[in-house]
């Protein structure tokens, strides 16, 4: 029993106090005076167990009749082998220091009688131990006055317990708000928008940049974003979010959304859902990113393209006007011919049907004529279709057939046998081949006889497609070969430098690549190369 009522309230009160207290280190200071005045020491030490090892984190001393608490003191002159005699056992130990003090390892003042080492154990686990020195004589601790200190001792423990809990749970929760400011300040950082929604689309979070673009200040206000979305494509974009969330599967839209300042800009919008362990979608995660200088971009490329197409076929004009007069006038020959078959007497029908077969055929060549042209001038998205080559290139020697004869220019044709099928837009590759002839025939305009073009097509490594076109013409310097397909980079003298450089993107994006050489002793040859089709067409 505890030897008296102010001995127990006293331990009430001290196990009050320690309970209520959550910081570690005001907690050990509370522990150990109250030890010390207990037990009647003169010098206290406290021990904790930290990563295996017992480790002193505080000691007291009697000064001047008073307690004084120093913090992290040095512990060295305890007595080693009583401590870890009592960790071992968890067994409380008290000793006579009077008769042999140094065989006990102790070095504390000579005026100690008496001490007593407690473990500190909470449910079975050791948490400490507390060493007391007394100038008291070793028969004061009577085992009423060892029940309080155990008392105390267990109280202590618990109380330690519940503040190194308290105090992980401190430097967890500011890990976790660290970790949690450098995920939001990354978050607002990332360049493009990037947001949030539950599971049903509804608005969560947004970063910074999404914030800045849409201009919205407030929660309310974003919980109606759909707003910025462009009237004419709600439809779209809702649609596909809609089904989106019905799939459970991400993707991706182009939209025209409205930005701060009221300007639509097109963007590209994505969405992926993010699921919980059964696989059940429990929100959606996306991106948007602003794209309005890319599809200017493809916009001025799609003008310039066609641009190229015009001025190509500006130079061709009188070739062209040549090439359809042909075939008119030998349609009014033959439409002659044939009426004065039909008044002779008697009518000479079978000279009269051939006549009539060669006007159809002059009407058909004439019609191809314009057809094609009108295609190359048509601004129309890339269509990838199936064609030969070959023939493709046909039919542009067919349109630049008067140019040639017109600058006496002989042409040489040499094409794969196998035949030169690809996936391509008719039209591009037509012009790709049409800018290289007419840069041949122009590239040998001053030069004197002969004047040889050759176009060739061959089949190289991994069934691609090689096209070469070569003039013996002024030629090229080496300099110039690596700039001639850069923009506005020309070396005519009314050129502009675009033809080369839409050849060039052309070419890049079928798969393929082009390129210019010199010729020795004269000329200069390119060359392209497209991606064929792996089984040849019967």
């Amino acid at each position: 029993m505890i030897e008296t009522d102010n001995d127990l309230r006293d331990l009430i009160g001290a196990s009050q106090a320690l309970s209520q207290e959550m910081v570690l280190d005001r907690l050990v200071e509370k522990l150990t005076l109250t030890a010390m005045q207990h037990a009647g020491a003169c010098r206290a030490g406290l021990l904790l167990l930290r990563a295996g090892q017992m480790q002193p984190v505080a000691k007291g001393e009697v000064s001047a009749g008073q307690v004084l608490y120093l913090e992290d003191g040095t512990l060295s002159e305890l007595p080693t082998a009583v401590l870890t005699r009592v960790a071992e056992t968890r067994q409380r130990t008290v000793l006579d220091l009077q008769p042999d003090r140094t065989s006990l390892g102790i070095t504390s003042s000579v005026t100690a009688r008496a001490a007593i080492c407690l473990p500190l154990v909470a449910q079975k686990r050791l948490v400490g131990l507390i060493y007391l020195e007394s100038e008291k004589q070793p028969a004061w601790f009577t085992e009423q006055r060892l029940l309080l200190l155990d008392l105390l001792a267990s109280q202590g423990a618990i109380a330690i317990e519940n503040a190194v809990l308290f105090e992980s749970l401190q430097r967890a929760e500011q890990e976790a708000r660290q970790a949690r400011d450098e995920l939001q300040q990354e978050f607002d950082l990332t360049p493009v928008q990037v947001w949030r929604t539950d599971a049903n689309g509804v608005f969560e979070a947004a970063n910074k940049e999404w914030w800045d673009y849409t201009g919205y200040t407030t929660f309310e206000e974003a919980l109606n974003h759909q707003e910025t979305c462009h009237p004419d494509d709600r439809e779209k974009v809702f649609g596909l979010f809609a089904r989106l969330r019905d799939a459970g599967v991400p993707g991706q839209v182009e939209c025209r959304m409205r930005r701060f300042d009221g300007v639509y800009h097109h963007v590209l919008a994505r969405a992926a859902p993010l699921r919980d362990e059964d696989g059940n979608v429990i929100r959606w995660h996306g991106t948007t990113v602003d794209i309005e200088e890319i599809k200017r971009a493809e916009q001025a490329q799609a003008a310039l393209s066609r641009v190229g197409r015009l001025t190509a076929l500006g130079e061709l004009a009188v070739s062209i006007a040549h090439e359809v007069n042909q075939p008119l006038m030998a349609i009014v020959t033959n439409a002659a011919g044939c009426l004065r078959w039909l008044e002779g007497s008697p009518p000479d029908i079978a000279e009269a049907r051939e006549a009539a077969e060669r006007i159809i055929n002059d009407g058909h060549r004439a019609g191809e004529v314009i057809a094609s042209i009108r295609s190359m001038a048509k601004k129309a998205p890339p269509k990838f279709v199936e064609i030969d080559v070959n023939e493709v290139i046909k039919e542009v020697l067919a349109i630049a057939a008067n140019e040639l004869d017109r600058h006496e220019i002989s042409l040489r044709k040499s094409f794969a046998e196998e035949g030169c099928l690809a996936s391509c837009d008719h039209v591009q590759v037509q012009q790709v081949i049409l800018n290289l002839i007419m840069n041949g025939i122009e590239a040998m305009d001053a030069e004197s006889s002969p004047r040889i073009l050759s176009v060739s097509t061959e089949r190289i490594e991994e069934g691609r497609i090689e096209v070469a076109v070569s003039d013996n013409g002024k030629g090229l310097a080496t300099e110039e070969a690596d700039r001639v397909f850069d923009a506005f980079f020309t070396t005519k003298v009314n050129g502009i430098g675009m033809g080369l450089a839409i050849c060039r993107s052309i070419v890049e994006n079928h798969g393929g690549r082009i390129t210019a050489s010199p010729n020795a002793p004269r000329g200069c040859t390119f060359r392209f190369q497209l991606p064929g089709l792996s089984t040849p067409r019967n």
